[in-house]
């Protein structure tokens, strides 16, 4: 709809420029006239319109839909061109002429003009173009090559516009290419169009209950998806007071789809216009829609009725309410249900308990109750009555009430403006003169740019109102989405999305789409909150937070309730009050895109900016060089020949990185929190206390199965997984401010890259000067370097932005106390939302961190931290704990001189695998050294335990692999087992054997094969790591070692990576194995059922791999020709994914079980996938609870259990084998084939899991 729209915009320029005479001339195809189009200008208040008509015309030519069909592509520039040489003919009268315009389609029109991406119906093509006609086009190329062009009708400075419309129609061609073959594609599948009606009445299953046949999915599906679009249309027309618009599109959507016997079916599309027409009162058009309901077959609910009755209270006819609550009770539906089924906003609740009440005086609704407790067999010993201990204040002790009031008001108001300012770290104070006149000139250019983008915005959203007066329609548009801000409100958006793209570095530029639709949610995030404060569930939201508030400073609540089950108390609490739970209404992707796509025009047209303005060096001219803030570029990408982009003007980006805007201004939803999280209590609520927030990470189309599972679980198999991440958000944090101040210091002070600060882009070189009389050779030499050196200052300015954010967001929060909401990916994998500050983040930002909860150390802490210390180093890996320690108290010295001179003195932290987690660790124990009794000193810092290469670790107690066990620390052992070490011995042993037999490339590798050149493909082929990839990380090691010779590196590493794997295989075999029956499984899978691979959890989420291709698909309805959009899984991906996958959402499942158990003991907690963090008074708790987790999880039947699931889900085991068959279009052969692979559970080892136990170093 939108591929060949909006192109008004790369030619506004020659539109204002012209000033030639006008001539009326007409579109050869569709007969549109450029009159018609001058009309069309004048209403967007174009001052020359006439002109403007005319060369639009000339475009309008090269987009007409009828010239696009079956045009070849000479016949197609040929008709173009042939428009100029047709100013010299006579025209059709003017009566005529005058007929056609009224014949002319508006839609059309629109659709062309680009201004109004509507939901038009698909005009059908003029099939009046014949083979004769394409002949004379052809003689006319000709004619026109051998003459000179007549440019009679376009202004000498058009030519460059002419010149851009034709390359706009060579661009076009592929496109028409693409519907050659498609219209070929359809050829053929009409000619098996019976074979495929054949195929589908079989599909077609009957339901032994009804003896119906019932719908194939696949129409289910597209009835769905426009039910699911009408109902977010609907949304936004009531919100904009466009009821009577949302009346007559449900009701002429309504009869369309009766009158072919597919009815609109959902309820809610009624019930969204029965709500607005129930708020006025209306029971006229309430009584209208339910006959409308009746004549469609649709049943009302209860929230129907509910609708009616509030309608008829407002009305003042209360005679109706008896006939109302009679037609509930013969419908057999309970009014007495009204709270667990229905939803109110603003006062709808009360005013329909008192219509009730005038007919059954002493009416009580139920109340509604949410069960509580696991039904997981995992957490049974957390449903016991077992007080929950916590401490004295979980808020931290530097936070009292009063702050935490202020900071939750703060937080409220950051959310509902939806942005932040936060100052930059690298900003001058005080600010010298040329950096002031560049801001200034910046907020003059802002300034300017707001007032025309919102005069040029009023003018468009006038012209589409016009135009949808103008043609009565009754169709869904974008009009509605377009208005549901202020006008104001959008600009501004649009002023901070400039802002944002201004910052790219010149490399990046992102896909014009996915701008676009991330534009467009935003708007919807804006819109969503508007109807939030308008139904009232804003303020009912505050209200409970503030009660929540104090649950969460009070020790006696939360040892009784955790918080999902507070936040339910307090929802029963207010359930007479707007109800905060009401999921938001999503947008239409095609919207979402639509509408950035519609605003990205105004910022392209109207964000203008002379560029002499932006050097002192060049010499200004006396008129004013005009360009484009931003402009389109084309760019290779995988699969797609060319995608269009969106970049800044580089020029205008330069200005930008020198003014150094004071501020930057970062979305609500990409910062801490300055109050705990609101707990997750379903898979829509929870997060954040006005922005929405994801329970699965990923969005879109590939996401949907896994929340359509979501949503078909009961709400009690999800409170394992929103309740740790409850758990985890509610972890109060702080800014380690000595360290903040150092990290400030190198990155203001040029940088330090072997301390992982970037150095700004001033201190990399300049790109070389091509000089004219240097040789064709060096002159090919600088163009390569400058590639790599421009390809390096684009990297590094990324780099050094990523820090710029992360420490100006450090040092905004310095005296504050923050909290990091949590979700998923899809594989249960748990991440803080706040993307560029987390403890997740970089060893600076772990660094910068600190527990806002304090404790005291007691009798073993001060040793914990000090072994972590060491473990930070990477020093002592193969030590154990008690030499750690000991070594820890050799160097005291050297960790004082750190502490106390961190840029002057020793500098022995900077040597360090994670020097800043070391500087603050040294920092911690020097004042803990300072204080008389360091038992009682009260730590901030965090301490780890990190998991022994995680992923074998689960794959060895899959298989119960006693080798295997033993190499990953599963088993007891005095000292800690290193696995990458190992695997470097059993190289080195096969390399020495190698070396007697004379091959030449083992001789090269004697003395270079360390832990470091195999730790990285160890590491990672339990994650799927090919042959290919483990090569390519052997051989970024190699090059790290200077005296290996360089041109041996690619041979050296596919010597290595054979042995590395042959090595695995040998102390990994049952772990060969069953990676083995996990990629056999997901490919055979995916092949015969074409289907993505999913299974649930051992706590019960469902998990479906995202890795599907959406594929358009050409088929014929009715002798017409029908795309339908298909999804295939992606085999390849599938397979080669699901092995790492699964083993991902193994240890997520460990770490939310250690989260759980830990929150019961009061047990602070953070994690890293599989490294735990704790105070170090609590390490050893903390270890007994992961040890003891671990083993009840392996003790399950994990693979007996997945085999069962993969059976009854893709073979049907507990089904009728035919029934099933038939429905998923399986033979009996390939059936069979998958359920033998599917049951063939690979056999286990004899490792005894409960060993993990004793393990000191299994988690150290």
């Amino acid at each position: 709809m939108f591929r060949l729209g909006y192109k008004l915009s790369r030619f506004h320029s020659a539109v204002n420029n012209s000033s030639s005479k006008i001539l009326n001339h007409e579109c050869p195809f569709c007969k549109n006239t450029n009159s018609h189009f001058s009309r069309l200008f004048l209403q967007e208040n174009y001052q020359n319109a006439n002109i403007s008509g005319r060369v639009y015309l000339s475009t309008h030519i090269g987009l007409c839909e009828n010239l696009k069909k079956k045009k070849k592509k000479k016949a197609i520039i040929g008709e173009y061109e042939n428009l100029i040489q047709i100013g010299n003919k006579n025209s059709n009268t003017r009566l005529e002429r005058r007929a056609k315009i009224k014949k002319s389609s508006p839609a059309n029109t629109l659709k062309q003009f680009g201004v109004t991406p509507s939901l038009f119906k698909k005009e059908t093509r003029d099939p009046s173009s014949s083979l004769a006609k394409e002949k004379e086009h052809a003689s006319e190329i000709s004619k026109f090559k051998r003459t000179t062009t007549d440019f009679s009708l376009i202004a000498a400075d058009d030519t460059g516009f002419i010149d851009a419309q034709l390359d706009n129609i060579t661009e076009l061609n592929e496109q028409i290419e693409q519907e050659f073959e498609v219209e070929r594609a359809t050829a053929k599948q009409q000619q098996q169009q019976q074979q495929q009606q054949q195929q589908t009445n079989k599909n077609m299953v009957v339901d032994k209950s009804s003896g119906k046949m019932k719908i194939p999915t696949r129409e289910n599906d597209l009835k769905n998806r426009l039910e699911k679009n009408l109902i977010a249309f609907l949304d936004v027309c009531v919100h904009n007071n466009m009821i009577q618009q949302a009346f007559d599109t449900l009701r002429l959507y309504h009869m369309k789809h009766s009158d072919v016997g597919k009815p609109l079916s959902d309820v809610r599309l009624y019930n969204c216009v029965l709500e607005a027409y129930a708020l006025n009162g209306n029971t006229k058009q309430l009584f209208r829609l339910f006959e409308l309901m009746k004549f469609g077959k649709v049943t009302p609910n209860l929230q129907s009725y509910v609708y009616w009755l509030e309608g008829a209270y407002r009305a003042s006819e209360f005679d109706k309410i008896g006939a109302i609550l009679n037609k509930i009770n013969s419908n057999k539906l309970n009014i007495y249900n009204l709270l667990t089924e229905c939803t109110f906003v603003r006062n709808q609740l009360e005013i329909v308990l008192k219509a009730i009440r005038l007919k059954i005086p002493d009416f009580n609704p139920v109340k509604p109750k949410k069960p509580s407790g696991y039904v997981c067999k995992l957490l049974q010993d957390l449903n016991g009555d077992k007080p929950r201990e916590r401490f004295s204040n979980p808020l931290g002790e530097q936070l009292s009430q009063q702050n935490f009031q202020n900071f939750r008001k703060q937080q409220i108001d950051v959310e509902k403006a939806g942005f932040m300012k936060i100052r930059r770290i690298d900003t001058q104070s005080p600010v010298d003169e040329k950096t002031k006149k560049l801001r200034n000139q910046l907020e003059e250019w802002e300034s300017t740019w707001k007032s025309t983008m919102l005069r040029s915005y009023n003018q468009r959203i006038a012209f589409l109102r016009s135009e949808a007066n103008y043609k009565n329609s009754k169709r869904t548009d974008l009009l509605p989405y377009l208005t549901c801000l202020k006008p104001d409100v959008i600009v501004d958006l649009m002023i901070r999305e400039f802002r944002t793209i201004a910052q790219f570095s010149d490399s990046f530029s992102p896909v014009m789409m996915v701008l676009h639709r991330y534009f467009g949610c935003k708007i919807m995030d804006r819109y969503h909150l508007n109807r939030k404060i308008q139904n009232g569930i804003y303020e009912q939201t505050i209200k409970m937070y503030d009660d929540y508030s104090a649950y969460i400073s009070d020790r006696k609540l939360t040892s009784q309730h955790i918080s999902r089950e507070y936040w339910e108390l307090l929802k029963e609490k207010y359930v007479e009050k707007p109800d905060i739970g009401i999921r938001n209404i999503d947008w239409p992707t095609y919207v979402l895109i639509g509408v950035g796509k519609f605003l990205y025009e105004i910022m392209h047209k109207d964000m203008k900016f002379d560029e002499n303005l932006l050097s002192e060096t060049k010499t200004k001219k006396e008129g004013k060089r005009i360009r484009s803030a931003i402009y389109t570029a084309y760019r290779k990408h995988d699969h797609v020949k060319f995608r269009e982009e969106i970049k800044p003007n580089p020029h205008l980006s330069e200005f930008y990185r020198l003014c150094k805007p004071e501020n930057i201004f970062f979305d609500a939803n990409v910062l801490p929190m300055l109050c705990p999280p609101i707990p997750w209590t379903s898979a829509e609520n929870g997060g954040y206390i006005f922005a929405h927030t994801n329970l699965i990470r990923q969005a879109g189309i590939t996401i949907k199965h896994q929340l359509d599972r979501l949503n078909q679980r009961s709400i009690q198999n999800l409170y394992p997984c929103i309740d740790a991440l409850t758990t985890l958000g509610e972890t109060p944090w702080i800014v380690n401010s000595r360290v903040l101040d150092v990290a400030m210091s190198i990155f203001n002070d040029k940088g330090c890259e072997e301390l992982s600060i970037p150095r700004p882009i001033s201190e990399y070189p300049e790109l070389h000067k091509l000089e004219i009389h240097a040789t064709k050779k060096e002159t090919a030499k600088k163009v390569m370097e400058n590639i790599r050196l421009k390809q390096l200052r684009s990297e590094m300015y990324s780099l050094w932005c990523d820090m710029l954010y992360k420490l100006s967001i450090a040092n905004a929060f310095r005296d504050k106390v923050m909290w990091f909401p949590h979700n998923l990916d899809f594989r249960g994998r748990v991440y803080p939302v706040p993307p560029h500050f987390n403890h997740i983040g970089n060893d600076v930002c772990r660094g910068i961190l600190l527990f806002a909860k304090g404790e005291p150390l007691g009798e073993k802490g001060f040793d914990w931290l000090k072994i972590h210390l060491i473990n930070l180093t990477g020093l002592k890996k193969r030590s154990s704990l008690k030499e750690r320690l000991e070594y820890c108290n050799e160097i005291l010295h050297e960790i004082v001189d750190s502490a106390d001179k961190p840029l002057t003195g020793n500098g022995w932290w900077k040597k360090s695998d994670e020097p800043w987690q070391t500087l603050a660790c040294c920092m911690e124990i020097a004042k803990i050294l300072k204080s008389p009794d360091p038992s009682t000193y009260v730590c901030h810092f965090p301490v780890h335990q990190d998991g022994s290469c995680n992923g074998l670790q689960h794959y060895a107690a899959l298989g119960r692999d006693v080798e295997g066990a033993e190499q990953v620390n599963l088993m007891p052992s005095l000292l800690p087992q290193d696995v990458y070490s190992r695997v470097a011995e059993k190289v080195e042993e096969i390399r020495k054997l190698d070396a007697v037999d004379g091959i030449e490339i083992s001789k090269l590798l004697e003395g270079h094969i360390s832990r470091k050149v195999v730790k990285q493909p160890v590491m990672t082929t339990v994650y799927g790591v090919t042959r290919y990839g483990a090569r390519q990380q052997i051989v970024r090691q190699l090059k790290e070692i200077p005296s290996f010779s360089r041109d041996q590196d690619f041979k050296a590493a596919s010597y290595l990576v054979v042995n590395v794997f042959s090595s695995l295989e040998t102390m990994f075999s049952a772990t060969k194995k069953i990676q083995e029956w996990f990629t056999k499984s997901a490919n055979l899978i995916s092949i015969i059922t074409k289907k993505p691979v999913e299974w649930v959890t051992p706590i019960g989420l469902p998990v479906v791999q995202p890795y599907l291709l959406v594929k358009a698909v050409t088929t014929t309805k009715d002798k017409k020709p029908v795309i339908r959009m298909e999804e295939l899984p992606v085999t390849r991906k599938q397979t080669n994914g699901f092995p790492p996958n699964y083993i991902h959402s193994l240890d997520s499942t460990h770490m939310m079980l250690t989260a759980l158990f830990c929150q019961r003991e009061g047990v602070t907690f953070a994690s890293v996938h599989d490294c735990f963090w704790t105070h170090p008074s609590t390490v050893a708790k903390m270890n007994k609870i992961c040890r003891e987790q671990f083993v009840a999880l392996h003790n399950e039947p994990l693979l007996e259990l997945l085999s069962k699931f993969f059976v009854e889900k893709y073979c049907g085991s507990d089904r009728d084998t035919n029934v099933f068959i038939s429905e998923n279009g399986i033979s009996q052969k390939k059936l069979n084939d998958l359920r033998k692979l599917l049951m063939a559970v690979p056999s286990k080892g004899s490792f005894d899991v409960n060993k993990v136990l004793k393990s000191t170093y299994f988690f150290s």
